[in-house]
């Protein structure tokens, strides 16, 4: 409904716009002038993805380098979307669910620039994550995020337990590369899902991994969906979480919290941004 309809419609009525319907009305039309407008891949691209928890949909953009277009995903220091948890986030969520027990082949590769701020908080780039309503445990099945590590940042692929699996790539070793991820990928306590990884088509590390998740929905089935951005804790959250760490001793909690403190001052104003180069995922026959 345009606005001189809305207008109409409320002169009759009587009933002004709510402003909930407004703000919807206006995220709507700023969402298409993001995605809709742009070539058929970014179209066909809207139907399988949607923006999630993003605090604007400009934070999401199409660029283009020599005839090839990718996804530029930008988070924004002080974001406040999902206040509840203190974070700042710029993510799409594949809208496509998959089966548990079904193998899928996943390809996809993305690309850090080389001034992108690397910090001393949480920071995951992509999320193989469960159906929410089947286990009130929200944490990803699968995720790659930038943790440091003795001093050192790095690439580090994590399970549903928090616990880092194998080889953590060094930061300084893939700024501005292409960086490719490759799934043969089969949710099941089985081992037989493999994850390789390839930086300019040399392969940094492969294995096989179980990923399991017992609990079934109503349809007797668990799904899992995926999501890529940027989602980094705030520095207050990171500090709060620090305080309640229970394995930390009093020493260490001081170091870590000074060490956030340093980081917030030298936070920068620019934006950080990763790059979507490519996605596909199909059902392996």
């Amino acid at each position: 409904m345009g606005e001189m309809e809305k207008i109409k419609d409320s002169e009759k009525t009587g009933k002004t716009p709510s402003l909930i319907s407004q703000f919807t009305d206006n995220l709507s039309s700023r969402i298409k002038e993001v995605f809709w407008e742009s070539p058929e891949i970014i179209k066909s691209f809207w139907y399988k993805w949607r923006l999630d928890k993003c605090e604007k949909p400009d934070r999401v953009q199409e660029i283009s380098d020599n005839w090839k277009r990718y996804l530029k995903i930008t988070v924004k220091p002080w974001d406040k979307k999902d206040r509840w948890r203190w974070t700042e986030r710029a993510e799409i969520q594949q809208c496509e669910r998959i089966n548990y027990d079904e193998e899928y082949i996943q390809n996809f590769s993305f690309q850090i620039p080389q001034d992108f701020a690397l910090c001393p908080r949480r920071t995951v780039i992509r999320q193989w994550k469960r159906r929410p309503e089947i286990t009130s445990n929200d944490t990803p099945l699968l995720s790659h995020r930038i943790k440091k590590i003795d001093g050192k940042y790095y690439l580090v692929l994590t399970d549903w337990n928090r616990d880092e699996i194998w080889n953590s790539i060094p930061m300084e070793e893939i700024i501005w590369k292409d960086i490719m991820i490759e799934n043969k990928i089969k949710f099941s306590d089985k081992w037989d899902s493999v994850v390789s990884v390839k930086i300019w088509e040399e392969i940094i590390y492969e294995w096989p991994i179980a990923i399991s998740h017992p609990k079934k929905n109503k349809d007797k089935e668990t799904q899992a969906y995926f999501k890529f951005g940027l989602y980094r804790d705030r520095y207050k959250y990171s500090i709060r979480k620090i305080k309640k760490d229970k394995n930390l001793t009093p020493e260490e909690k001081k170091v870590q919290i000074e060490e956030i403190e340093r980081a917030k001052k030298k936070e920068r104003t620019e934006d950080s941004y990763i790059f979507l180069k490519d996605y596909n995922i199909k059902k392996s026959v």
